[in-house]
């Protein structure tokens, strides 16, 4: 890998703010100092310091978001908040993006990570990996709501959803696991069955719950355990 791409995939910065820091003379490998951008380094095993401080390359990061309303599932934007704009400038990187993007308003689990064939492993519904989602209705009467998840619902385009689960519980409220996330589904879903969407919140993606600990906003890395879990869903269900 060259030195310049190990650096801007490790801290925050742009190629041309890390070759400028290389120039400068900022930058050792092995002890000793770099000299051009294009110096090819093995990232498992050299040791790279900028202004005598380590940066230690990882190839791929996972975090977990809680995401906030009115916040986007966006890199950026020039008129909204993004939730990759919520993250610590130590935790930036330019390759990050969020794999199951949620809507605006909509609130919870959101993956934000930088490895491209796990995300969509994940949300391919070729892998039939659930979604789980807390949902207030505006009307409570649910007859027949649970074979109509079961058997697929038909939006307004004539499209037919892949079969969920659909869990009342209290006052207008469900838990509605899907395979899949077209766009707007959930509230189209509902729509279809002549009912409307107040609040969603995502809780759950395959067996991996959104921590009770992330206030809204906060993030944190996968836990090791974590990581598993998607790994034996992605591997179990492949077809």
């Amino acid at each position: 890998m060259r030195i310049d791409k190990y650096i801007c995939d490790t801290i925050n910065i742009t190629r041309s703010q890390a070759r400028r820091r290389i120039s400068c003379g900022r930058v050792f490998a092995n002890g000793v100092r770099v000299r051009s951008s294009s110096l090819q380094v093995d990232e498992n095993s050299c040791t790279v310091t900028m202004d005598g401080q380590p940066i230690k390359y990882t190839r791929y990061v996972y975090f977990m978001m809680n995401k906030p309303g009115g916040v986007l599932s966006a890199s950026s934007d020039r008129h909204a908040k993004t939730a990759l704009e919520l993250l610590r400038d130590e935790d930036r990187r330019a390759d990050l993006f969020i794999a199951g993007r949620l809507d605006k308003d909509t609130t919870g689990f959101l993956l934000i990570t930088n490895d491209g064939d796990f995300a969509h492993a994940l949300l391919s519904p070729r892998k039939h990996i659930y979604k789980t989602y807390e949902v207030l209705l505006k009307h409570g009467d649910f007859d027949g709501y649970r074979s109509a998840f079961e058997k697929g619902v038909e939006l307004e385009d004539g499209y037919v959803c892949k079969p969920a689960e659909f869990i009342p519980f209290g006052n207008n409220r469900c838990l509605l696991k899907i395979s899949e996330g077209k766009f707007h589904q959930i509230k189209r879903m509902f729509r279809a069955l002549g009912n409307e969407v107040l609040k969603l919140r995502r809780t759950a993606m395959g067996d991996v719950i959104l921590d009770e600990n992330l206030k809204p906003g906060e993030y944190r890395p996968l836990k090791p355990s974590e990581y598993e879990l998607f790994l034996n869903k992605i591997t179990k269900n492949d077809p």
